[in-house]
């Protein structure tokens, strides 16, 4: 009787559990960035001051022809990549790896992993915008996505 009871109350949970856990997803906003890459007016949470950006959609370019600047990459559902891309090696090329996530469906939370450099840099010591997580409203319009920092609460 024992084991029927717990073997009860075992099941309960995990119904309990795994409905709960669908009605989550479900109010989870809709994840369109997933496995998208954008042209970005700066990289991507390198600079803590930076307040606004803009993502723009990239064009298809003829065979030979490449895409330079500054990039996002949404790698999954979780993860991001903002990098430099340029046509000569004689360049200070950034990349900032971090995690994403739409905590509204305007609103959206990026967290820095990692700075890395490479060729022709300074490196700073320090990067606040590697510990502080930061909060954007979002907006699209056709192939333009606009993201303005959010005022945190003192």
């Amino acid at each position: 009787m024992k084991y029927f009871f717990a073997l009860s109350i075992l099941v309960f949970a995990f119904v309990s559990c795994n409905h709960q856990s669908k009605n989550e997803e479900s109010t989870k906003p809709a994840n369109y960035l997933n496995e998208t890459c954008w042209h970005t007016s700066q990289l991507l949470c390198l600079d803590f001051a930076t307040t606004e950006y803009t993502l723009t959609a990239i064009p298809v370019l003829p065979e030979g022809k490449y895409h330079y600047g500054n990039f996002v990459n949404f790698v999954d559902s979780a993860n991001f990549i903002s990098y430099y891309s340029a046509p000569c090696g004689n360049d200070c090329f950034r990349s900032v790896y971090g995690k994403y996530n739409f905590s509204k469906e305007d609103e959206i939370i990026f967290l820095v992993d990692s700075i890395t450099y490479r060729g022709e840099c300074r490196r700073p010591t320090f990067h606040p915008s590697s510990c502080i997580p930061k909060i954007f409203s979002i907006s699209r319009n056709d192939s333009i996505i606009s993201l303005k920092a959010k005022k945190r609460p003192s």
